[in-house]
């Protein structure tokens, strides 16, 4: 099965808690986010995911400039 990319906000994490009670058993899904919400933790607990990683990129800070 594909990845999962889920959003961060209440609808997506209700749609992940929903994924709890489906036919999916740990058959290799993964999950890439920005936030680990409880959605992804139950989907963990549940051993409907095998994995999940979260990663947020913050804008480079630029060194200030001086003048010539």
């Amino acid at each position: 099965m594909l990845p999962i990319q889920s959003g961060v906000d209440n609808i997506a994490n209700a749609v992940l808690t929903g994924r709890v009670g489906s036919h999916f058993d740990d058959i290799g899904i993964t999950a890439f986010t920005e936030v680990i919400q409880d959605g992804l933790l139950d989907l963990l607990d549940a051993g409907k995911l095998q994995m999940a990683t979260a990663f947020s990129r913050s804008p480079r800070r630029r060194a200030a400039s001086t003048p010539a």
